[in-house]
């Protein structure tokens, strides 16, 4: 339960929400290992999720330009639970980077990969999502290629059995001063 955490007050605000929304999903798991990163065990899932993502490349989530940002958790079915840790931060854009904790038959930690889209490129994949927001099963990612927002990408995705399925994938290359929802859709192709 998020109140009864043992972790450190010392641990960035990523770090602290992941820790205390996860308590459940196994913040507190461990076998007693000697506790880490100011004071997640390292055998726990948050220990799992925080050794994965110090493999990234992302920026540390305790530095000073990070460390404010929260991460985010959802739990998306009995055995499956998303961790989204911050990644990079510049102007109006924060990336993310998902894993799930299955712990379930098949168990262990995923990094999610996502399709993205772009005029130049096409469909190619990330391992990192712009802005996310999360609800239960229901994931949203926008770039905002300018600071008002108004040009960019948008995308929509569901939570179904073992993966995300894109249900909407919008792309705005000019900053014209439009609503996203007026952005042209780029999935389903229309």
């Amino acid at each position: 339960m998020p109140g009864t955490s043992p972790l450190s007050p010392r641990l960035p605000a990523a770090l602290l929400a992941l820790a205390l929304a996860g308590g459940a999903a196994g913040a507190q798991e461990g076998t007693g290992a000697p506790a880490e990163a100011g004071g997640i065990p390292p055998d726990s899932t948050i220990g799992m999720v925080l050794a994965k993502h110090a493999e990234s490349g992302c920026e540390d989530p305790g530095s000073e330009h990070m460390k404010r940002i929260p991460g985010l958790v959802s739990t998306l079915s009995p055995t499956a639970t998303l961790f989204a840790v911050p990644c990079t931060a510049s102007g109006p854009n924060t990336t993310y980077r998902l894993y799930v904790r299955e712990s379930g038959e098949v168990g262990g930690l995923e990094v999610l990969k996502f399709a993205t889209w772009t005029p130049d490129h096409g469909w190619t994949g990330t391992d990192l999502l712009y802005n996310i927001e999360i609800e239960g099963p229901r994931l949203r990612a926008r770039f905002k290629a300018a600071p008002k927002g108004d040009c960019g990408t948008y995308a929509e995705w569901t939570w179904a059995d073992y993966a995300y399925r894109l249900d909407r994938f919008a792309a705005e290359p000019d900053c014209r001063g439009r609503a996203v929802a007026d952005w042209p859709i780029v999935y389903p192709p229309q």
